[in-house]
């Protein structure tokens, strides 16, 4: 069915604004990489990546659209793998909500004038000791990241180093960062695990060898990474090392996951999703399927919309309490909006997209509160978009990410005056506020709202009605 407008064709709604039926669930999940692949795309320290992300689009002061020149760095091992992909992955993962990094991959296509930084830095392993297991055998010389021999242990050490770089090859004061991981691989079980301690915490970690140490140089260029754009930006990123996972907490999710009965895991993950609002009180199998895509998406996760562990695992972890982050003063709980990467495009005053894109915007909070969101198009016509009648629980929880439109959402927003600017404003509070305000703001959605003509009015209205809230508006220019 084709989107049908709300601007004309639907009394009291939004140009711009417009239905859509959602695409039907796909019916099986995406392959994510080929079989072969040498490294798995998730590292421990996805939410650590995550977090940098909104401390990044938390700042007001570091900016967005830095140029990153991404170069592999220096293995002379040659058993790291393609540590210029890893780089950029790490790289890009913090730059989703923020868009920090803007990133090319030829220096030469830099355009003219424009400042931009490198990576450099090694990959290093040698190997320390191996054992064996044999009863009086002695200790023997085998390759780097060992292990190869039958019923023996191999100790070894891997050590990267990271740091950026000028356009004039000096290195960028305070971005070197170097960290060494033990590794153990044992001939029989043909695994490798090895122990990492750092700022905030310790990393233990277990890949089979067909990883080999390449799972080992993605964890650290990974945490390289953070601290060197930490450094680089001056924000909290210890706070963010904070939330990496223990083996021992994923370990113990595991557990109880696995002592419950298919059944049982299906419930447990539908009450989560229900609570949250993501998916309809018993929802039939084709709306919970849509709903875990949904919600898949959002978080960054391979999208297969199956009752899985990773999709239990990452309802558990946005549930738990979170690390510190930046607060905004008067205790208000932070709220950020920022656009879904696609058509906005930043490095000017102000983010840009181009009349008729189809536009995607999302929100997360420091701590858990409740969200509501509207959208101002150029022509003055401000409408809530969440909650809404398909989204009514509208209480959001730290880690968690927001997307309006979402698949499950049957609306699409499209800017279509060129030259024109638009807004996109989120409030947040600790108790459900609608209803409080609605003398001031009808508590409505999809319903073009008539006293109020501008974001700055809408801000004013709702503040007015409520000091409690706070406040974020995205500003964009549609060309």
């Amino acid at each position: 069915m084709r989107a049908r407008s709300l601007g004309k064709a639907v009394v009291a709604a939004i140009a711009g604004l417009a239905f859509a039926v959602p695409a039907a669930a796909q019916d099986r999940p995406y392959l994510g990489r080929a079989q072969a692949a040498p490294v798995d795309a998730q590292s421990a320290f996805e939410p650590a990546l995550t977090c940098m992300d909104e401390l990044l689009s938390r700042s007001r002061s570091v900016g967005a659209g830095h140029i990153l020149v991404p170069l592999g760095i220096t293995d002379t091992t040659q058993k790291g793998g393609l540590t210029r992909d890893m780089i950029i992955g790490a790289a890009t993962k913090m730059s989703q909500r923020s868009h920090f990094f803007r990133i090319i991959l030829d220096s030469k296509s830099v355009p003219e004038g424009k400042g931009y930084f490198q990576t450099a830095g090694s990959v290093t392993a040698f190997e320390q000791q191996i054992e064996s297991k044999d009863v009086g055998g002695g200790g023997s010389i085998a390759s780097v990241i060992g292990g190869t021999v039958t019923n023996r242990t191999g100790l070894s050490s891997l050590t990267v180093s990271l740091y950026l770089i000028g356009p004039n090859q000096q290195l960028i004061d305070g971005t070197f960062h170097a960290r060494t991981l033990k590794l153990e691989s044992k001939g029989k079980s043909a695994f490798l695990s090895g122990f990492l301690s750092f700022l905030g915490g310790s990393l233990s970690m277990t890949t089979s060898r067909s990883e080999g140490p390449q799972a080992g140089v993605k964890a650290l260029i990974d945490l390289a990474m953070i601290e060197a754009v930490g450094s680089l930006a001056q924000v909290p990123y210890a706070n963010c090392l904070a939330r990496v996972s223990s083996s021992e907490s994923t370990n113990a999710q595991w557990q109880d996951f696995k002592r419950m009965k298919p059944a049982q895991q299906r419930a447990a993950i539908v009450a989560e999703m229900t609570r949250r609002g993501l998916a309809p009180a018993d929802p039939s199998p084709i709306q919970l399927k849509q709903a875990i895509l949904s919600f898949e998406r959002n978080q960054g996760l391979a999208p297969s919309g199956e009752v899985r562990f990773e999709l239990y695992e990452a309802l558990m972890r946005i549930g738990a309490d979170p690390a510190p982050m930046n607060r905004p003063s008067m205790g208000k709980p932070a709220v950020r909006v920022s656009g879904v990467p696609g058509p906005f495009r930043y490095g000017g005053t102000l983010p840009a997209v181009d009349a008729n894109d189809k536009l995607g915007f999302q929100v997360t909070v420091a701590e858990p509160a409740y969200v509501a969101c509207f959208y101002t198009d150029a022509a003055g016509k401000v409408t809530r978009v969440f909650p809404n009648p398909g989204r009514a629980s509208y209480r959001l929880s730290p880690q968690e990410i927001l997307r309006m439109p979402n698949e499950q959402d049957a609306y699409v927003i499209r800017p279509e005056r060129k030259g024109t600017g638009e807004w996109f404003t989120c409030f947040a509070g600790r108790e459900e506020f609608l209803p409080r305000v609605s003398n001031a703001v009808p508590d409505a959605a999809f319903v073009t709202l008539g006293d109020i003509h501008s974001a700055r009015e809408l801000v004013e209205a709702m503040l007015a009605a409520d000091p409690s809230l706070s406040t974020d508006t995205l500003s964009f220019r549609v060309e």
